[in-house]
């Protein structure tokens, strides 16, 4: 029964780990808005959040306010433009 739980968790974290790579690349190429990444990447709310925090978190994204807007873009940083090059 310890196998099966370990497997199911090692399947969900090898998932987000892809959809925090897809995040990743998608900002490579531009800056984007959270609805942008959403739309693009067709993820659910609650899981682009958590990967959001995750990726600010370790510093691989960086957020950034766009000026006389409300708006938040999200750029890569150099720790993540090292991670992808790899």
């Amino acid at each position: 029964m310890a196998k099966y739980w370990e497997s199911r968790i090692l399947k969900a974290q090898e998932a987000l780990f892809k959809d925090a790579l897809r995040i990743m690349r998608a900002v490579q190429r531009r800056p984007l808005l959270h609805s942008e990444l959403r739309h693009l990447l067709n993820l659910k709310p609650a899981r682009l959040e958590r990967l959001l925090e995750m990726l600010r978190k370790n510093f691989w994204i960086v957020p950034r306010t766009v000026p006389n807007k409300a708006w938040v873009k999200h750029y890569e940083s150099q720790k993540g433009i090292a991670i992808l090059d790899r």
